[in-house]
């Protein structure tokens, strides 16, 4: 993504910016480093919060250009459940962009030119699904995954796979918040919530 527009930038290992004790020594010490955060989830948010306390607290000379697709949502807690609850801000992350004045969104173009590090946070791609057979037949590529029920349909409306099911960050379930955004939910609790759901349809192999 940042190749048209500064070739040279430092790629950051995502996992390692979202802690704080990792970050500093990334960077060097006697010079400023410019770094740009592709993204404006909650992890995206996260480690433009670790960069923001580095910065302040004088470790290392960090500017933080947060690139962001979307508006940032914010969690919303309701009697009935959790608005935005996989995909908006929580926490002390949520409190820090609401307190610091964060989250304004940049343009690649304009910006990137003055960056010397980037980190992406812009979600996973699952890997290929490996090589299944159907009546002798190979099947992989023709494979949907259905989010209501963890198991896998041979095309749009086609019947579904007997016994082949998942679960997991690339197969999680569909949800509805309160007031009917539809996200994927996405998290070890949920992603055991979803097995406790469907766990009958696995044990009859239906």
């Amino acid at each position: 993504m940042h190749f048209p527009f500064n070739m040279n930038l430092v790629a950051l290992d995502l996992d390692k910016c979202m802690l704080r004790s990792k970050l500093p020594p990334m960077f060097p010490e006697d010079q400023k480093s410019v770094v740009a955060v592709i993204g404006n989830s909650h992890s995206g948010v996260l480690c433009c919060k670790n960069l923001y306390e580095i910065a302040k607290s004088q470790e290392r000379d960090i500017k933080i250009i947060n690139f962001g697709s979307r508006p940032i949502k914010y969690a919303k807690y309701v009697d009935n459940g959790i608005i935005f609850d996989n995909t908006g801000l929580k926490g002390s992350t949520a409190e820090w962009v609401l307190n610091s004045g964060q989250g304004q969104d940049s343009t690649l173009k304009k910006y990137l030119p003055r960056c010397t590090h980037i980190i992406y946070v812009i979600g996973y791609s699952p890997s290929p699904l490996p090589k299944m057979y159907l009546d002798g037949k190979e099947v992989g590529e023709q494979l949907l995954f259905d989010m209501h029920s963890s198991g896998f349909h041979l095309g749009d409306g086609a019947e579904h796979v007997p016994g082949l099911y998942a679960n997991g960050i690339a197969f999680p379930e569909e949800v509805q918040d309160p007031e009917g955004h539809i996200e994927a939910a996405v998290g070890v609790a949920k992603f055991f919530r979803f097995a406790e759901k469907v766990k009958q349809l696995w044990l009859n192999l239906e």
